[in-house]
């Protein structure tokens, strides 16, 4: 309903797509200019970019976050909206909430503000490949609650976008 109901100067009929994106996955300037062609040429309004809490906290975490913004500076200059997905652990391999997930998302959700149009709260929670432990709805609910109270500390008129799964409905 949040997407359906936002102001853009695309309409919004069956010529508007939307990509899952991850441009920040690449790696120089020649892999950016291929990337936003691409999404000019399909006439992509919507992008969904992940934000990997490994990124923005690790060692690395200048050179990341330099990246994102070049990413979400080059999205509003194309008109594209976004939506951005925080998840992921302290590795590329451990995908369970880490201790300084609320500080993750203060930070990201303050210095994006300005980009993103709404914020999806981790990756395929109903999968074993994507989150940890499995007790699924238990742990899964208590990092939406987390997550929530701390995206609205940084910035109280984000929007919340909740993804449910098949596996989450079902009895």
């Amino acid at each position: 309903q949040f997407l359906n109901q936002i102001d853009h100067p695309h309409k919004r009929n069956k010529q508007t797509i939307g990509l899952n994106v991850h441009q920040t996955l690449g790696s120089d300037a020649d892999h950016d200019a291929l990337y936003a062609q691409r999404l000019e040429d399909s006439h992509t309004v919507w992008v969904r970019e992940h934000i990997s809490y490994e990124d923005v906290m690790g060692p690395d975490s200048a050179a990341w976050l330099k990246r994102y913004d070049q990413t979400f500076l080059q999205y509003r200059d194309n008109n594209q909206r976004v939506v951005a997905m925080l998840a992921y652990g302290t590795g590329y391999d451990e995908f369970k909430e880490p201790d300084s997930w609320q500080q993750f998302v203060r930070l990201v959700v303050k210095r994006y503000r300005n980009y993103v149009d709404a914020w999806e709260i981790w990756n395929e929670p109903d999968s074993k490949t994507y989150w940890l432990p499995q007790d699924e709805m238990k742990t899964y609910t208590n990092l939406l609650k987390v997550t929530y109270l701390a995206a609205k500390k940084a910035d109280p008129s984000c929007k919340i976008v909740l993804v449910f799964c098949k596996s989450f409905l079902a009895p």
